[in-house]
């Protein structure tokens, strides 16, 4: 019997997604990652996040892949929170910062970051 989820959202840039990864957990590159009952085939890396049982596996396509079963209590939010911050480094490469005047990060009730960003 498989654990296996997959996140909802993608990694669409894997080169910030990398920079990012390493902050969070052990990042190593990787062809496939083995999980609890199986294996992805396709996947470009993998992290290792602190109180996690099996890695984070993510696939060429940016699919990303995750078995929580066996972690520790409360862990989630780790892979949220490096999720949240690769979305927020990936924003700030293709908005045009030059034009912004103030940018700052708001904490939702769930627990997410909003980035709010004031243009000139």
């Amino acid at each position: 019997m498989s654990h296996i989820t997959q996140y909802n959202e993608r990694v669409k840039d894997i080169k910030t997604f990398l920079e990012v990864a390493p902050l969070h957990g052990k990042l190593t590159m990787v062809e496939s990652v083995k999980m609890f009952g199986s294996q992805t085939q396709d996947a470009v890396c993998q992290v290792e996040l602190p109180g996690w049982r099996y890695p984070v596996a993510i696939s060429k396509d940016g699919s990303v892949y995750y078995d929580h079963f066996g972690s520790q209590p409360n862990t989630m939010e780790k892979l949220g929170g490096m999720l949240q911050d690769y979305n927020e480094q990936a924003t700030a490469k293709v908005v045009p910062y030059d034009r912004v005047n103030n940018h700052y990060t708001e904490q939702l009730e769930n627990g997410d970051r909003k980035l709010v960003l004031e243009y000139a």
